[in-house]
């Protein structure tokens, strides 16, 4: 049985931040969000913001990440392990 692949729901600023909201209705799954200045990267180098796992019967969760001012693109990407 396919796996329902995680999506983020919504994105928004707040401050000096970017809050992602991500979900879908899958269970038992790990989920990594991971980012990079450089989308040409290998995901395998990209850096991992957080880390969750799905333990019931929904997968649900808010990440908030600082603006570094000092970096002109930034890219994420949600991936599931």
């Amino acid at each position: 049985i396919p796996v329902p692949a995680p999506i983020i729901t919504g994105i928004t600023q707040a401050g000096g931040n970017l809050v992602f909201n991500v979900g879908n209705t899958a269970t038992n799954g790990v989920y990594v969000v991971l980012t990079s200045t450089n989308l040409s990267t290998a995901p395998a180098n990209w850096t991992s913001l957080a880390t969750n796992i799905s333990g019931g019967s929904t997968l649900s969760f808010t990440l908030t990440n600082a603006v570094n001012a000092n970096t002109s693109q930034a890219f994420y990407l949600l991936q599931q392990q």
